[in-house]
């Protein structure tokens, strides 16, 4: 569960955390004003290859039309109103009930197609929902947040992170789902939904990560893209992204003591907050420790080395094979993330 993650200012391009930069702090985008990193050779990298350069943009503050507004929110009450009697009673709508819900559709449109931002993010909201009986659609629901979201609504960035996140209406990109979070997160960066915002962040970048990790959801694998992905979302402190972290730092040389000791950490942390129902930090933990003190590279394949400490290097590393084999077998359909 995504309920105690803690907010840290992070390298946009790697991930790396304000508290392991040189000097305390990341540089910012002189354009944007938001996106930060660690090195200029990170800022160069994002705005090349990770596609600072199509989304750079300075953040808009919301353009608010009190007019229109209290109309807005009763026709949303009605609306409302109308659906949750319809749920309760589990019949189908009466011809009374929806007269009434098709002149409040009505008039939130009609409010909406003026411009009113809180209309708009809540006409796509109800038809995402499938709110407003056959009237709904997810495409139309689309449009309206993104007509939102261009007025510097920024829940509208959030919302339509989830319907590319979980392909609601429209053909799953988790790519696109991350990136609207993000915008969405920094959008909400200080006011009170900012926790909300980081828990919707951290998920959109697990499932990129695990899908780049382990080539799903029509992605070429890319280990090195889903350890940054997979970095970001570890250092917010989600335990699932730390597991996978894991995975990718011992995946290929698992002789590299930098990257054994790094994929020791994230594994300590995961079992300090107690999320390893399925035991697989556990294991993973004393497989990389079984690693760690097989001995280093050099010393294994000298003459010198011992069969013993051989044959512990061979043993770890293949229980870490083993494990990794079936975290992407399971990781096929995620029911869940903690």
């Amino acid at each position: 569960m995504l309920n105690d993650l803690s907010f840290v200012s992070l390298c946009r391009n790697c991930g790396r955390p304000e508290s392991e930069v040189e000097g305390g702090k990341l540089t910012g985008c002189g354009r944007c004003k938001v996106a930060k990193y660690c090195h200029k050779d990170c800022q160069k990298e994002h705005w090349k290859l990770g596609g600072h350069k199509l989304e750079c943009a300075p953040l808009k503050p919301p353009v608010f039309q009190t007019r229109s507004a209290n109309k807005a929110v009763s026709a949303i009450k009605r609306i409302h109103t109308v659906v949750e009697k319809q749920k309760s009673s589990g019949a189908e709508m009466p011809s009374n009930m929806k007269k009434e819900l098709a002149a409040a559709t009505k008039l939130l449109t009609e409010i909406a197609q003026g411009g009113d931002f809180i209309a708009q993010v809540n006409l796509g909201n109800l038809h995402k929902g499938g709110d407003l009986g056959e009237a709904s659609d997810a495409r139309e629901g689309l449009k309206w947040l993104e007509k939102a979201a261009d007025q510097g609504h920024y829940q509208a960035h959030l919302c339509m992170s989830t319907m590319y996140l979980h392909g609601n209406g429209v053909e799953r990109d988790l790519v696109r789902a991350e990136q609207l979070s993000q915008r969405g997160f920094d959008g909400l960066l200080g006011s009170d939904m900012q926790q909300q915002a980081l828990t919707m962040l951290a998920q959109a970048q697990v499932y990129l990560g695990r899908a780049l990790l382990y080539g799903r959801e029509g992605l070429a694998r890319d280990e090195r893209r889903a350890e940054k992905v997979l970095r970001k979302a570890a250092g917010y402190g989600v335990s699932d992204a730390c597991k996978m972290l894991a995975s990718c730092l011992t995946r290929g040389d698992t002789r590299n003591k930098d990257r054994l000791e790094e994929a020791e950490g994230w594994l300590t942390k995961v079992l300090q907050k107690g999320n390893d129902d399925d035991g697989d930090a556990e294991r993973m933990l004393k497989a990389v420790q079984g690693l760690r003190q097989s001995g280093s590279p050099s010393s294994l394949s000298s003459s010198s080395a011992s069969p013993a400490r051989s044959t512990k290097f061979e043993k770890a590393s293949k229980i870490f094979r083993a494990l990794n084999v079936r975290m992407s077998e399971a990781h096929k359909s995620p029911k869940g993330i903690r």
